[in-house]
C-alpha cells in the first residue's frame, strides 16, 4: 500500500531527468544532430516541467502555515533554485553572442534586460519567466488553501478556466498564459494525499504513464491528437488535453512502486533529475560547440551521443561548482520568527508533518 511522503519522491525525480531529456533530444534537429524522438516531443517535455513545478510546491507548502517567515523561507528556496545559474548563463550567453555571431543563443540588449527581468523570449531562457512569476502567484494559493480548502479549489479551477479561454489575449512569457498548467499540478498535490493505491493500482498507473512517455516521444500521431503541433506555441500549450496528460504522468509517478522504481527511480535517471536545470539551460550551448569541435565526416548517431554526454558532464560540473554552492549561501540566510499571517490552519492542510523545502 502507497504512502505518500511529500519529501521523497524518487520516480518524479527520474521523471524531471525524463523530462530534460526529452527537450535536449527534441532540439537536436535543430543543432544539426539526427533525430531519435518526435521533434516537438520538447514541448511536452516543458509542459511536464510546469505540471511538475506546481505539483512539488504543492505538495511542499500547501499543508504548512503561511507565516512570514515560511513565505520568506519559501522565497529564499526559490531564488537559490533559480537564480544564480539563470543570471550567470544568461550573461555569459550575451557575452559569448557578441563575440560568436552564430552562437545558439543570440541575446540582444534589450532581450538582456528582459531576460534579467523574467520577461525575454531567447531560446529556452523563455520558460523561466512563467516559472518565477508563478512562484509569485502561488503565494496566493497557498495563503487562500490556508484560509479555506473550498474557497482555494473554487479559485484555482476558475483562475485557471479564465486564463484558458483568455489564453490567446497574453504574453507566452507572462504566467497567466500557462496558469492553468501550474495549476493542474497544484490540485493534484491538494488531492494526492487522501488516495491510496493497491500494488496492482499502482503498477497500473505506472504502466500508463511509461506508456504515455513512450507515445510523446515516438508517435508522432499522439502529439497531434490534442491539436497541431508546431510553432504557434500558444495552440499548443493552450491544450487542456495535453496539460490532462503530463497531469497524468505525474499523478501517477507519484506512487511508489517496483515498475515505477524499476523505470525512473534508478541512479542514473535520479542523476538525470539533480542535474536537470543545469541541463535545460546549457544543453543547446554545450550541443552547439560540440558540433563545431567534432570532425564533420563523424557518424551522426555517434556526434549526438558525445554532444549529449558533453552537455551531461557541463551541467554535472555547473550543479556541483554553482548551483549546489549557491544554493548553501542564500539558504543559509537565518530568517526571523515572525507571527502568522490570518488565522488558524484548516485541518485539511495542516494534519500531516511540516515538510522540509
Amino acid at each position: 500500500m502507497d504512502r505518500f511522503d511529500r519529501n521523497y519522491m524518487p520516480c518524479l525525480d527520474g521523471l524531471r531527468g525524463l523530462a530534460a531529456l526529452i527537450v535536449v533530444l527534441g532540439h537536436a534537429p535543430m543543432l544539426q544532430y539526427p533525430a531519435i524522438i518526435q521533434p516537438f516531443a520538447r514541448d511536452y517535455g516543458v509542459l511536464i516541467f510546469f505540471v511538475l513545478s506546481g505539483f512539488l510546491m504543492g505538495s511542499l507548502y500547501l499543508p504548512r502555515q503561511p507565516t512570514n517567515r515560511a513565505v520568506i523561507e519559501y522565497a529564499t528556496s526559490r531564488v537559490a533554485r533559480i537564480l544564480p545559474l539563470y543570471f550567470a548563463v544568461v550573461l555569459i550567453s550575451y557575452a559569448i553572442g557578441k563575440w560568436d555571431p552564430d552562437f545558439v543563443y543570440q541575446i540582444s540588449a534589450v532581450q538582456l534586460a528582459r531576460l534579467l527581468t523574467f520577461n525575454g523570449s531567447v531560446s529556452v531562457f523563455w520558460s523561466i519567466g512563467p516559472e518565477v512569476q508563478f512562484y509569485g502567484l502561488f503565494i496566493l494559493l497557498w495563503w487562500i488553501a490556508y484560509r479555506s480548502r473550498a474557497l482555494f479549489f473554487a479559485f484555482t479551477i476558475a483562475l485557471g478556466a479564465i486564463c484558458v479561454v483568455t489564453i490567446r489575449f497574453w504574453p507566452g512569457i507572462f504566467v497567466l498564459s500557462k496558469f492553468h498548467i501550474f495549476a493542474c499540478g497544484v490540485l493534484i498535490a491538494a488531492i494526492r494525499p487522501h488516495i491510496t493505491l493497491n500494488n496492482f493500482a499502482t503498477f497500473f498507473v505506472h504502466a500508463i504513464s511509461a506508456a504515455l512517455l513512450l507515445a510523446i516521444c515516438f508517435s508522432s500521431s499522439f502529439l497531434k491528437t490534442f491539436g497541431d503541433v508546431g510553432e504557434d506555441m500558444t495552440a499548443f500549450y493552450d491544450s487542456v488535453p495535453r496539460t490532462a496528460v503530463a497531469g497524468i504522468i505525474v499523478f501517477g509517478l507519484s506512487f511508489d512502486g517496483w515498475l515505477g522504481e524499476a523505470l525512473f527511480a534508478t541512479r542514473p535517471m535520479r542523476f538525470l533529475g539533480t542535474v536537470s536545470f543545469s541541463v535545460y539551460l546549457l544543453h543547446e550551448a554545450v550541443m552547439y560547440w560540440a558540433g563545431r569541435l567534432m570532425p564533420q565526416d563523424m557518424h551522426s548517431f555517434l556526434s549526438l551521443l558525445l554532444s549529449v554526454a558533453a552537455a551531461l558532464a557541463a551541467s554535472y560540473a555547473t550543479n556541483v561548482l554553482i548551483e549546489n554552492p549557491a544554493r548553501r549561501r542564500i539558504k543559509s540566510i537565518r530568517v526571523p520568527d515572525i507571527k502568522p499571517l490570518g488565522a488558524s490552519p484548516i485541518p485539511a492542510f495542516t494534519d500531516v508533518t511540516d515538510p522540509a523545502p
